[in-house]
C-alpha cells in the first residue's frame, strides 16, 4: 500500500517532472485566485506577464503550460538572465523550458547573483499593474492539475443538492440575508464577486451561466449607485417576494432559520460592542438587515402555526435569551435613531 501511495502522490503531484512533462499541470490566477482550467467548463482568459511588462494572452489553455504560444517555463528561464547561447555553451541537450523548471525546483540559481528567482504573473486581468506585482512570488499550483471538478454541495443537505444550488438558495433565508449584505457592502459587481467566491468558495464556478446568475443576483440585491434612478425600495420583503421565498415552509425549517438567525443577531450585537469606526456602522447595517429579517421569521411562523394544533409552542416564545437580546438590539437602534 506505501508503494502505491508513494506512486499515485508522485503522479499527481504537479511539480513533478515527469508531469511538467509529460502530463497536463496548471496554476491559479494571482489576481483572482481562479483555477486556470483546460477543460470547457473552467476555461478562461488568461494573462501571462513578465517583469518588463510584455504580455501573453491565451483563451483556450490546453493544460501543458503554453500561454500565447509561450511556454511559462521558457519565459522564467528567459526572465532570469538565460539566454540561446547558456545552452550551446553550458547546457548543451537541454532546452530553454528545462532550464526553467530546474529554476523553478531551485536546481538552478537565477543569473542575476544575489537576487532571488523570478516568476511569471498569471492573471484575468488585462491592465493588471506588473509595476507593483513582486515577481519572486511563484504563481499557486492548481490542486486538480488545470482539470474540471464538479462543485461539492456538502455544506447543503440532500435535498439541496438535489434541486441544484441556484434554487435551493432561493428557500435559504439565511443564505440569501449574507448575500444581500456582501451586495450592500461590495462597491461594484466584481468586488461583490470576490467577495461571493471567498464565502461561497465551494459553489463558486467560472462559467458562462453562473456568472449571469451572480451579476442577476447582485443587479436585484444592491444598493442604488450614485445617480441611478430609484425605481423601487428594497425591503426584505420585496425581496423575497422577487426571489419567490414566499411559499409555505414546514415550521421545522423556519424554526431552524429563526434559530440560526438569533445566533447571527447576537454575535453581531458583541462585535458591535467592540467595534469603532467604519466597522461599526457596517455591523449597525448588518444589525438592521438581520433584525427585519428575525421579524420577517416570526411573522412566518406565526402564519405556519395558525390554523394548525395551538399546544405547538415555538420555543421563541418562552425564550429569556432572546428577550434580552431583542432589549438589546432595540436600544442600540434607538440610540443611532434609524429602528426599522
Amino acid at each position: 500500500m506505501a508503494n502505491y501511495l508513494n506512486f499515485t502522490k508522485a503522479i499527481f503531484n504537479p511539480y513533478n517532472p515527469k508531469v511538467l512533462n509529460e502530463g497536463q499541470f496548471s496554476w491559479m490566477t494571482y489576481d483572482t485566485d481562479v483555477q486556470i482550467g483546460s477543460d470547457p467548463q473552467n476555461t478562461i482568459d488568461v494573462y501571462m506577464y513578465d517583469n518588463e511588462g510584455n504580455q501573453w494572452y491565451e483563451k483556450e489553455y490546453a493544460g501543458y503550460g503554453e500561454f500565447g504560444n509561450l511556454d511559462y517555463y521558457e519565459l522564467l528561464a528567459k526572465m532570469n538572465g538565460f539566454t540561446a547561447e547558456d545552452l550551446i555553451k553550458k547546457y548543451k541537450g537541454k532546452e530553454m523550458r528545462d532550464i526553467g523548471i530546474d529554476l523553478a525546483f531551485k536546481k538552478l540559481k537565477t543569473k542575476d547573483k544575489g537576487r532571488k528567482v523570478l516568476f511569471p504573473a498569471l492573471v484575468e486581468d488585462p491592465k493588471f499593474n506588473w509595476k507593483r506585482h513582486d515577481f519572486t512570488q511563484e504563481a499557486e499550483s492548481d490542486p486538480n492539475q488545470s482539470w474540471y471538478q464538479e462543485p461539492e454541495y456538502d455544506d447543503y443537505d440532500d435535498e439541496d443538492y438535489e434541486h441544484g444550488w441556484y434554487e435551493s438558495i432561493k428557500t435559504n433565508e439565511g443564505v440569501m440575508s449574507n448575500i444581500h449584505l456582501l451586495a450592500d457592502a461590495s462597491k461594484d459587481f466584481e468586488d461583490f464577486k470576490k467577495k461571493f467566491k471567498k464565502d461561497y468558495k465551494k459553489v463558486f464556478q467560472n462559467t458562462p451561466d453562473f456568472m449571469d446568475w451572480l451579476y442577476n443576483m447582485y443587479k436585484d440585491m444592491a444598493p442604488l449607485k450614485a445617480g441611478e434612478k430609484v425605481e423601487e425600495e428594497l425591503t426584505w420583503d420585496s425581496l423575497k417576494e422577487s426571489l419567490g421565498l414566499n411559499e409555505g415552509r414546514s415550521i421545522n425549517k423556519i424554526s431552524k432559520e429563526h434559530a440560526a438567525t438569533v445566533v447571527e443577531m447576537s454575535n453581531t450585537v458583541k462585535e458591535w460592542k467592540e467595534a469603532e469606526g467604519d466597522r461599526k456602522a457596517e455591523l449597525l447595517e448588518k444589525l438592521r438587515a438581520l433584525n427585519a429579517q428575525k421579524a420577517a421569521l416570526e411573522k412566518e411562523l406565526d402564519d405556519a402555526v395558525a390554523g394548525k394544533d395551538r399546544n405547538v409552542q415555538l420555543a421563541l416564545e418562552e425564550a429569556e435569551e432572546l428577550a434580552y437580546l431583542e432589549i438589546d438590539i432595540k436600544n442600540i437602534l434607538e440610540v443611532n435613531g434609524q429602528e426599522k
